[in-house]
């Protein structure tokens, strides 16, 4: 996964059980999807997602975002 942001911070107050980064303005974030084939159990990655937001928040631990502001997702297809 990549993060980018005009803005990029990461928060360790939560008593070191989560580390939060906060990214603000023109954020992208890429990722590549997988999935799991159904009759050989196999993995296979197909391209990227491409999400962009005014502001996102991610847990490194989860791996959870939230994100607020106009977003808007894309899947990008590698060839």
């Amino acid at each position: 996964m990549d993060l980018t942001a005009s803005d990029i911070y990461r928060d360790l107050s939560n008593a070191g059980s989560e580390s939060i980064i906060h990214l603000k303005g023109n954020v992208e974030v890429r990722m590549f999807t997988c999935a799991q084939a159904a009759k050989d159990r196999s993995k296979g990655c197909e391209g990227v997602m491409l999400m962009r937001a005014d502001a996102a928040d991610y847990n490194e631990k989860t791996g959870e975002i939230n994100a607020s502001g106009q977003v808007h997702i894309t899947r990008l297809v590698e060839k």
